[in-house]
C-alpha cells in the first residue's frame, strides 16, 4: 500500500466531515485491531480492520474518557507498520496484511 493508497484509505474512512471514533479494540488472541468511526454528514459506520497483527502499541497522550475521540491521521511507516494518530492517543500496528475498510451500504444501490 503506497502513500497515495493510505491517503485514499483515510479519506474513504473519514470522508471530509466531522467524525468520531465509535469503538476501537485490539484482540491479541485473534491478532486483529478494529477501528469503527462515524462521520456526521454520512450514514452508517465505517470500520477499518487490521488482521495478522504481530505487534501492537498504544501511546496515551491525553486520554479523556468524557470526550469523543477523533482521528488526526493514518500513515504507513514501512512495509508492515501503520500508525493511527488521534487527538488523545497514537497506535502502532505491525502486520503483513493490508487493512480492510468496510463502508456502509449505499441505499441508492439496494436494487429496488
Amino acid at each position: 500500500m503506497s502513500k497515495a493508497d493510505i491517503s485514499d484509505l483515510t479519506t474513504a474512512l473519514l470522508g471530509s466531515g466531522v467524525h468520531y471514533i465509535e469503538s476501537l479494540a485490539y484482540f491479541p488472541e485473534a491478532q486483529s485491531f478494529v477501528l469503527t468511526v462515524s462521520v456526521l454528514a454520512l450514514p452508517g459506520l465505517r470500520t477499518l480492520r487490521f488482521s495478522e497483527v504481530s505487534d501492537f502499541r498504544e501511546d496515551i497522550h491525553d486520554l479523556d474518557e468524557n470526550c469523543r475521540e477523533s482521528i488526526i491521521g493514518i500513515h504507513k511507516a514501512d512495509e508492515q507498520t501503520y500508525f493511527i494518530h488521534t487527538d488523545q492517543r497514537e497506535f502502532m500496528i505491525k502486520t503483513p496484511a493490508e487493512p480492510k475498510l468496510t463502508l456502509p451500504s449505499d441505499p441508492a444501490s439496494s436494487g429496488d
